[in-house]
């Protein structure tokens, strides 16, 4: 089962400056100083986290996107983290809250982002943060981009799976809507909205609008509509 906070996207979006190019807690500055900061351990603060997908737990090891940066909230860039399968959830629960900070002029306390430390490391060329995995761990281990890129897989495939016996889940991705040669179009989106506008009537809920499951489906929310006629549950989806 997908733990809910892990179908959360994190994209908030955050006013803040650029760190400096050798700030020691920004991940572009290790990877513009590799002689001092490769295979070292270093410490930088999460500033936002990416939804990282499923995986699996057999898997080498499990990546999560994070933008890091100083304490101060100045973006360091992203980079991905790498850590053991387990230990995901528990990551993501712990780095998406924000630390208590000591109060600024009485008037209580200040949120900051809460820091993580690892090893620094490239695996065939792509800049990684190791977090509970020994240095010497990074010569086995696949591309990050391949690991997070898997994990997106699962989630998609286990968001595919149907809730009722004998209907079949399709995503419709409104991202899409209307580019050529693409499925998704107004049309169609028009008639879903029919669909659960009759489904709330029966169930004396509140309608709904084509506006409504755009935003809704590019915020992230599950959004399923029933079909009944062909047995299909469409998953709004925006990627």
């Amino acid at each position: 089962m997908r733990p809910a906070l892990l179908l959360l996207v994190l994209t908030a979006l955050i006013e803040a400056k650029p760190a400096g190019k050798d700030d020691p807690m920004s991940p572009f500055a290790w990877g513009r100083n590799l002689p001092t900061y490769e295979g070292k351990q270093v410490r930088t603060a999460v500033l936002t986290l990416e939804d990282p997908g499923l995986a699996k737990a057999d898997a080498p090891a499990a990546a999560i996107r994070i933008l890091g940066g100083n304490e101060r909230g100045d973006d360091g860039g992203t980079i991905l983290v790498l850590l053991p399968p387990g230990r995901l959830q528990s990551f993501a629960e712990e780095f998406s809250s924000k630390a208590k900070g000591a109060s600024k002029g009485g008037f209580g306390s200040v949120a900051k982002s809460k820091v993580v430390q690892g090893t620094f490391v490239r695996i065939q060329g792509e800049p990684a943060l190791l977090v509970d995995l020994p240095a010497a761990s990074a010569a086995q281990l696949p591309k990050p981009s391949e690991l997070l890129a898997a994990q997106k897989g699962e989630a998609t495939s286990a968001a595919l799976q149907p809730s009722k016996p004998g209907w079949t889940r399709k995503a419709f991705l409104v991202s899409q809507l209307d580019q050529r040669g693409k499925p998704e179009t107004t049309r169609e989106l028009q008639r879903l909205v029919d669909l659960e506008n009759a489904r709330a009537a029966r169930a004396k809920e509140p309608r709904t609008s084509v506006r409504d499951l755009t935003q809704r489906a590019r915020a992230g929310e599950t959004v399923v509509i029933d079909d009944p006629k062909a047995k299909v549950e469409w998953l709004l989806a925006w990627q």
